[in-house]
């Protein structure tokens, strides 16, 4: 409204309605002395014109309760309907309202700063009155015709006290008095609600529920008084036995139950239940508990959506269990009810559900081991399941997130300094690339038009680039788990990616380092980002990586073995395998797996070769090319078929060394567990490690292709004093830190989780 302008009050309220004598002068009080407001005004208020009916008619909830502000605050300003001017409004104000009555009733409504602030209950219920005695016939109007809108009561709010206020009435019309429950009082409402399910039952097991979850909070209030443990579990389980089923009858039938007619009998007991069953979940700390709650609340997703402040505190705690919870089973539930929200409510909760969980698996994804590689990998697959509800609303936080990662790799390869290349070559920036390429190989494969199919390109980009960043041995397990993935998107998406000229250099690589002999066991290298300490330039690594080399050469061929040009595509990799072969003559167990290879990729080019000279097809005509393709399994190939039996004993052989990691902390570089001076000597190994790994990211060795090396030469080792033994300076780890920062930018990039959340459900 506009300011109020007291030079223009009188002469305003004179165009409205006929002059009057002034008002008597106020009084001490000063308030003025008039006659009563009332007896004026049906004397001079004329009937209601049909154009005036017709704009009240149109009046929405704002104009209405603008209408009751206007003696407080503007004689001016008049209400109008929707579409109509201020000039050709026909309604005007009651003639009896003046500028000393506007004035009297603002002084009796001033609000000291003293004062509590009113509830919006409140507020609303003061705008009426002043509507009653300002525009009576306008309330009788209302009165007449939408008798509802007067008695809203504002259940849609969420604050702590109505729900409070809400439960205690609820809790009163159930049980009047604070009553002791009993086990013959909960056999008989379970024997009344197993024959029918009426609204009163099923509200006093809500206030009983209410009274289990409130505890010591609900001693003083109205409700039942529960003495022994056994009752509380017998009513948690009796509440959500009935509670789900009798709502899913009665206001279930209908995507949003507050459409429905029902709704307004059920939605305060509704609110009960869901606030306390939240609040439940909060306070449950046996996993067994958690996930039967979950597990049956799943039924309930439909009425928790319905309120915007539940609904958001439920999927947060759904959300930080499935990233936090230590059992699997846990896990699963907590994601099946955040799929089934995204599902069922997608305008609210698919946004925030596709941001969470990759946020959770990035944070949950920073410490990884032989002990949390199990639950990453399920946190993997239940995330992909997710990016794939709906591929056109996925596609566009999946570009984000793969361009973050592109933009770390090309401020790596600019910069050329040690910091850069750590922000890449650590666990959460290969997990996140690794997951990008999991969901393209679940929702994009060959042929499919999925948007997502377009993001192929640019996740194997990144994936070369982040190979050629560092090719030190060092790091050749990270190389190892990026070629894996590489390999998964030929044989998945049907594109064609060059992987040989990586295999062959990581065997170059390994046939130039000296070895040395150890008595360690073979490394579980899929737990692995670098070598350790330990193992670097031992035997038992190089052999490791080069089996791992053979396993993944073998497995890109057998993808390729289809293919009408394999005979051309296998010459590089027989040319390098035979080049490796006459420099690893002294190692007869892996001459032995090369030439076995060599033999196998033979035979495949031959049947290949005898396929296409059968065939009438020539390789300019595409749609013959691929017909051709179409019609041979690369499983059902040669090599296919010698890799399937490959695949199974290496699998065994993998889950054996697995088994013996399990148990070694030490191993692993669990060096959390230990306390006290084996601590300290652990930290002291760890930094020596970083300052190995710092040598290691000095990349001496010209790189064809990026030439990445770093500009700054490293100072040249101090001497030694005599006699003095020197000590490195402990520092924290550097991975932590480069795992923050990332996490910190990737939070920074996503939009706020909570956007959309506190909207109606759909």
């Amino acid at each position: 409204m506009a300011p109020r302008n007291k030079s223009n009050k009188k002469s305003a309220s004179a165009s409205a309605v006929p002059a009057r004598k002034p008002a008597a002068p106020a009084g001490k009080s000063g308030k003025p002395g008039k006659k009563p407001v009332a007896a004026a005004a049906p004397a001079k208020k004329p009937a209601m014109s049909a154009k005036k009916q017709e704009a009240i008619q149109n009046m929405n909830l704002e104009d209405f309760l603008n209408a009751g502000d206007v003696s407080d605050d503007d004689d001016d300003d008049v209400p109008m309907a929707d579409g109509d001017d201020e000039s050709g409004s026909d309604y005007d104000l009651p003639s009896d309202l003046d500028d000393e009555d506007g004035d009297a009733m603002d002084e009796d409504n001033d609000v000291s700063d003293d004062d509590e602030p009113l509830t919006d209950g409140a507020k609303h219920q003061r705008d009426l009155e002043k509507l009653k005695q300002s525009q009576p016939e306008f309330y009788q109007f209302l009165l007449e015709n939408d008798k509802e809108l007067l008695e809203f009561d504002g259940s849609d709010s969420e604050p702590g006290s109505d729900d409070e206020a809400e439960a205690g009435e609820l809790a009163q019309e159930s049980a009047p008095t604070k009553a002791t429950l009993t086990r013959e009082m909960i056999a008989e409402w379970e024997t009344q609600l197993a024959q029918n399910e009426s609204v009163a039952g099923i509200k006093r097991l809500v206030v009983a529920f209410r009274s289990v979850v409130m505890g010591d909070e609900d001693s003083e209030s109205v409700g039942y008084t529960i003495p022994s443990a056994s009752l509380h579990k017998r009513v948690i389980i009796a509440t959500f036995k009935h509670v789900p089923s009798f709502l899913n009858k009665n206001v279930g039938d209908t995507p949003n139950p507050s459409s429905s007619g029902k709704w307004k009998r059920v939605a305060p007991m509704t609110k009960v239940f869901v606030t306390n069953a939240i609040k439940l979940l909060k306070d449950l700390t046996e996993p067994g508990m958690i996930e039967y709650v979950i597990q049956e609340l799943y039924m309930c997703v439909k009425f928790i959506a319905v309120f915007p402040k539940a609904s958001k505190d439920y999927f947060k705690m759904l959300l930080s269990l499935w990233g936090t919870a230590k059992e699997e089973t846990l896990r699963i539930k907590a994601f099946a009810n955040l799929r089934h929200m995204a599902l069922t409510f997608p305008k609210k909760f698919l946004a925030p559900a596709l941001k969470g969980v990759y946020m959770m698996f990035v944070k949950s994804s920073r410490h990884t081991n032989v002990h949390t590689l199990p639950m990453i990998t399920l946190m993997t697959r239940c995330a992909v399941e997710m990016y794939g509800l709906v591929p056109d609303e996925s596609y566009q936080y999946a570009f984000i997130y793969v361009r973050q990662l592109a933009i770390h790799l090309r401020n790596a390869m600019a910069m050329k300094t040690k910091e850069s290349f750590k922000l890449v070559y650590h666990w959460q920036y290969i997990h996140s690339l690794r997951f990008w390429a999991n969901v393209l190989l679940t929702h994009a494969p060959k042929g499919s038009t999925s948007p997502l199919a377009a993001l192929v390109y640019p996740v194997v980009q990144v994936m070369c680039g982040v190979i050629r960043l560092v090719p030190t041995v060092q790091f050749h397990p990270l190389h190892l788990h990026l070629l894996a993935s590489l390999t998964d998107l030929v044989r998945v998406c049907g594109t064609y990616v060059p992987l040989v000229p990586y295999y062959l250099s990581i065997l170059d690589s390994c046939a130039q380092t000296k070895s040395k002999p150890s008595t360690l066991k073979p490394m579980y290298l899929p737990a692995f980002l670098k070598c350790p300490k330990q193992y670097l330039g031992t035997r038992v690594y190089l052999a490791g990586i080069r089996n791992a080399v053979h396993l993944g050469l073998l497995r890109y061929l057998a993808a390729l073995a289809g293919h009408v040009a394999f005979p051309e595509l296998a010459i590089p990799a027989v040319l390098g395998l035979k080049a490796d072969l006459k420099a690893t003559k002294k190692d007869p167990n892996w001459a032995k797996s090369v030439q076995s290879l060599l033999d196998k990729i033979e035979e495949n080019r031959k049947f290949m070769m005898a396929k296409r000279s059968a065939a009438d097809v020539a390789p300019c005509d595409a749609s013959a090319v691929a017909q051709f393709m179409a019609q041979i399994d690369p499983a059902e190939t040669p090599l296919g078929k010698y890799w399937t039996g490959v695949e199974k004993a290496e699998q065994r052989r993998m889950d054996a060394i697995r088994g013996s990691f399990e148990g070694d902390a030490e191993a692993i570089g669990d060096a959390h567990k230990a306390k006290g001076k084996a601590a300290h000597r652990r930290d002291v190994d760890a930094s020596d490690e970083d300052d190995d790994e710092d040598d290691d990211m000095d990349v001496s060795e010209a790189d064809d292709e990026s030439d990445a090396e770093v500009d700054e030469a490293p100072a040249p080792p101090k001497k030694k004093a005599a006699g003095k033994k020197q000590k490195k300076a402990r520092r924290p780890a550097v991975e932590d830190d480069d795992g923050d920062d990332f996490l910190a930018e990737l939070k920074g990039m996503s939009v706020v989780m909570d956007d959309g959340m506190d909207e109606d459900s759909d």
